[in-house]
């Protein structure tokens, strides 16, 4: 219902949407130490990270094709690219880290599809919609209420590359590509799994 009105209001006022950011996002723990306590974490961070976040982006898709340019970008984690989940030392939390890989992977099926939609419209000589260019964004560890505003960057540094990515219009960025912002510059974040169990690193169980 939220998700509705959201979309009636952008509908009402504005006619289209240029550009959807899913920022929503939450470090869960669970009650207690029984199953149940676990999988109801689990339950909950799917449910915020790939499952709201997918019907968000269902639900604003018409107005996002009233764009001539329209984006998505949706804000992942660090935890969320297998590699470097492999290769760092990041903090360990498979509820959230698995979360993030399934909103990952999520908004390629997403991106998949609508490709093959304008492709379709094209093949059959039809006036079809621009193409909904889908990102993702690694924005690092900041400080805010996730992190209680006692570690990490300053937010400005982690917007830094959604932004770039809203206003490039050259096509500078590659869209399906997770990107970072990292000393200055715009950088591919890998996501793949590598397959070498020797450059594992170790790092931090946090649950």
């Amino acid at each position: 219902e939220d998700i509705e009105k959201s979309v009636d209001t952008v509908r009402s006022k504005w006619g289209r949407l240029d550009v959807l950011v899913n920022n929503a996002g939450a470090l869960l723990k669970p009650k207690d130490d029984s199953l149940s306590g676990l999988r109801d974490v689990y339950n909950d961070l799917c449910n915020l990270h790939i499952t709201s976040c997918a019907l968000v982006t269902h639900a604003f898709t018409p107005l996002l094709h009233k764009s001539s340019n329209p984006k998505v970008i949706n804000i992942t984690s660090g935890l969320g690219s297998i590699q470097n989940t492999l290769t760092k030392k990041l903090g360990r939390y498979p509820p959230y880290g698995a979360s993030k890989i399934g909103m990952n992977g999520a908004s390629m099926h997403q991106q998949i599809i609508e490709v093959d939609c304008v492709k379709a419209e094209a093949e059959q000589r039809v006036k079809g919609n621009a193409l909904i260019k889908f990102y993702i964004v690694t924005p690092g560890v900041l400080k805010t209420t996730f992190t209680g505003f006692t570690v990490g960057e300053d937010p400005k540094e982690g917007a830094e590359c959604a932004v770039r990515l809203m206003l490039d219009r050259e096509d500078r960025y590659a869209y399906t590509t997770n990107w970072e912002f990292e000393q200055g510059e715009m950088r591919v974040v890998p996501w793949e799994g590598i397959g070498k169990r020797g450059q594992m690193e170790a790092g931090s169980w946090c649950g």
